[in-house]
């Protein structure tokens, strides 16, 4: 404080007071990859890339990985965390299928289809702030494929026999679906249908024989499985215009 000193008799003194004022402010710096994918299928094991590069002179507090509620926006889950003087702590849901490593990567085992989401693993920096890093994982169910019908079943000579293999792919990756004879491709004229779920291919065995008589397979290619529905048709001597299986 610095007083004025007084100009002219009779004046009053006023004092003169310089206020400085100080503004701390919080800098907090937030790194955000763009997010890698993982993509396993269920029972898998998949290793969920860390991103743990920080400077020698950059005092790590803690290092943890949460997972988003795609329910509700904002919204993050504990996952795991670790912090430099050993403590390590992981959530009830991944106890005995989890195992955390030194560059902040962690692998889970038999991965189900509830694993499945956006990952954050979230670097705290002494003075610096937080760097994150996203990974999402794909968790992909092998496909269920169904014909529909029980086996073995009837199929009505002198009539034609639809087939219809309908391929449950809400959840899967579906490359393709085949129709086999014996064990041999079946080489026929088909109608196939896609969606967003369901994949449907169907095949017509006109004017059935006791020749046609056998195993018909449907099999849908995923990544790394190969699923199968069949039935076997039989010959049988009732007569209708027309027959189809559901």
């Amino acid at each position: 404080m610095t007083e004025s000193l007084a100009v002219g008799r009779g004046r009053r003194c006023h004092p003169l007071v310089i206020i400085t004022l100080y503004a701390v402010i919080e800098v907090t710096i937030s790194q955000t990859d763009e997010s890698i994918t993982v993509q396993g299928m269920v029972g898998d094991t998949v290793t969920l890339p860390g991103n743990f590069s920080y400077g020698h002179d950059e005092a790590v507090i803690a290092l943890t990985w949460t997972k988003l509620d795609p329910r509700q926006e904002g919204t993050r889950h504990f996952v795991h965390m670790f912090t430099p003087n050993g403590t390590s702590v992981a959530s009830d849901e991944l106890k005995g299928r989890a195992v955390f490593h030194k560059n902040g990567s962690f692998t889970i085992r038999d991965i189900r289809e509830e694993d499945e989401g956006q990952y954050v693993m979230t670097l705290l920096i002494d003075v610096i702030g937080q760097r994150e890093h996203f990974v999402k994982l794909d968790v992909v169910v092998p496909p269920i494929v169904d014909l529909g019908v029980k086996s073995p079943y009837g199929a009505p000579v002198g009539t034609d026999v639809r087939l219809n293999c309908t391929v449950d792919k809400s959840n899967s990756l579906v490359y393709s679906v085949s129709w086999f004879k014996d064990g041999r491709p079946l080489l026929l004229p088909r109608l196939d249908f896609t969606d967003k779920v369901f994949y449907r291919s169907s095949v017509v065995l006109k004017n059935f024989t006791a020749a046609d008589s056998g195993n018909y397979s449907c099999v849908a290619n995923s990544l790394k499985s190969q699923e199968t529905g069949s039935v076997i048709l039989e010959a049988t001597c009732k007569y209708a215009p027309i027959y189809s299986v559901p």
